[in-house]
């Protein structure tokens, strides 16, 4: 899954970074999970939850007492001009059944679960990849009183049902449909500076699980390159004065 997204570390990378912050004397730390990730799997899903209680036991064994794992998990949303734009999000029911196994397994103590509303995060696909309907949709949600609706208390999802009804917008299909990479994008208007051919070649090597390196790291590299080939070519017509 890590090669999937593309985040290059290891088991071992991961365990050394725990350990030189329980040596240093942490207690407390966060780490942060996503769920619903293309490609994912049960095993996907158990690993979080090991990854979380080895970071758990490594903290008791290194500190000598119970240190505290904030943990936050959160659905993945499609986003537009990336290499899964044309895939939907994970179907409602297996976003919350794989929230629902990462909470139990983080029951005990020391270990604090905090799950983004499922159903928030599928009003947030809908519109991440939204076309000119959803101006429609979210019309009628602001006249159904939906307001401020990133404070859970005055999220209402039942308004955003209806609202959807009554744009003949099903949520739930239109958050999890696959886009058509043959035909054109509503957004595809916009130049960002990234090709859809790069996109394209992306969500292909993502599939079959190739890491691409850091586009800085390349950079950086590259202007190495072109100051050493600058200062040998600077070498060399100094070398060629003198001898003239």
């Amino acid at each position: 899954m890590r090669d999937v997204i593309n985040k290059d570390f290891s088991d071992e990378e991961y365990k050394e970074t725990l350990n030189r912050l329980f040596s240093e004397g942490w207690t407390k730390i966060k780490l942060y999970f996503m769920i619903g990730l293309p490609t994912e799997t049960e095993a996907d899903i158990k690993g979080i939850a090991d990854m979380v209680h080895i970071a758990s036991r490594m903290g008791r064994e290194l500190t000598g007492r119970r240190v505290e794992i904030n943990v936050g998990v959160s659905a993945f949303v499609p986003k537009t001009h990336t290499p899964f734009q044309w895939l939907g999000q994970a179907p409602f029911k297996d976003l919350r059944r794989n929230q629902d196994i990462l909470k139990k397994a983080f029951s005990k103590r020391g270990l604090n679960f905090k799950g983004q509303h499922i159903e928030l995060s599928l009003i947030e696909a809908v519109f991440s990849r939204g076309d000119r309907d959803c101006a429609v949709l979210l019309e009628n949600a602001w006249r159904a009183g939906c307001r401020f609706d990133g404070w859970s208390e005055l999220f209402s999802f039942d308004k955003w049902l209806s609202a959807g009804e009554m744009s003949g917008i099903n949520l739930y299909d239109y958050a999890s449909r696959l886009l058509d990479p043959d035909k054109e994008l509503p957004w595809s208007f916009i130049d960002i500076g990234v090709t859809e051919k790069f996109l394209r070649s992306e969500y292909q090597k993502a599939l079959k699980e190739e890491i691409t390196s850091d586009c800085l790291m390349s950079v950086i590299i590259a202007g190495l390159n072109v100051k050493r080939a600058r200062k040998t070519e600077n070498t060399r017509q100094t070398t060629y004065s003198l001898q003239l």
